[in-house]
């Protein structure tokens, strides 16, 4: 992998491009949590985050700043830079467990706590010439089945996607075998929110295999400033991408 780097590298500096140690800037990684998505205990989810945390600092290239998100229908917490260890988040998620639905998410106010609480690079004085300190990376975990989310005052969710510096990716782990549910409604609405030119979406059942859940966040965990859009993503690390 290391030659391939700096083969990219190469290539870049032949057509002008900004060189990959340029925009290898630190992270702040943002895990917002549907807490309806301990389906099997707090502990089993903590350790599926645990995992991705463990990838995410792999690819990481510089220092990464974790905070955490959980939501539920009428509550929104937020935990800055949480410890990157499983008890830590095993704690946070024992504490806002809950299992049942009980009407529609209202993204709103996800979206006005992150706002509140992150600094956000100054877009006019950074660049990709000229990259800022630190991006941020929102992971956005879902898991509802029965009511699809609702995005009543857009104002904070307008100021974080118009940076350039912020991705926003979903991962909606659904159940397709709840009777009457509204999947496919609810995968539609939070694929509206994305800009897929920088973001990612997968959706899994969670009631098939479970390592399909780690594969999608795996999948979400590279540079935002360095890897390609989703439908450009080459996923497969034994096999050279077809011309």
């Amino acid at each position: 992998m290391e030659n391939d780097l700096l083969d990219l590298e190469e290539e870049c500096k032949e057509k002008d491009i900004i060189r990959l140690e340029h925009v290898s800037v630190d992270q702040k990684i943002i895990l917002c949590v549907d807490v309806t998505l301990n389906f099997r205990g707090s502990r089993r989810l903590s350790h599926i985050l645990n995992s991705f945390l463990n990838c995410k600092n792999f690819t990481a290239v510089r220092n990464l700043e974790v905070d955490m998100l959980v939501f539920n229908n009428d509550s929104v917490h937020y935990y800055e830079k949480i410890d990157h260890n499983k008890k830590h988040i095993d704690d946070i998620l024992c504490e806002r467990s809950c299992r049942e639905e009980r009407g529609p998410v209202n993204l709103s106010e996800i979206f006005d706590a992150i706002a509140r609480r992150v600094r956000l690079p100054d877009d006019v004085v950074y660049s990709l010439e000229l990259p800022p300190p630190k991006v941020v990376h929102i992971l956005f975990l879902f898991g509802r089945n029965m009511f699809t989310p609702t995005l009543k005052e857009p104002n904070s969710y307008y100021f974080l996607m118009d940076n350039p510096f912020l991705s926003l990716d979903i991962v909606y782990v659904c159940r397709r075998d709840v009777p009457k549910n509204r999947v496919d409604k609810i995968g539609q609405a939070l694929q509206n929110i994305l800009d897929h030119k920088k973001c990612y979406f997968f959706q899994v059942d969670r009631t098939k295999d479970s390592s399909e859940f780690l594969k999608a966040l795996v999948r979400c965990s590279g540079h935002p400033l360095l890897r390609p859009s989703q439908k450009d993503a080459n996923y497969d690390l034994h096999k050279t991408p077809q011309e």
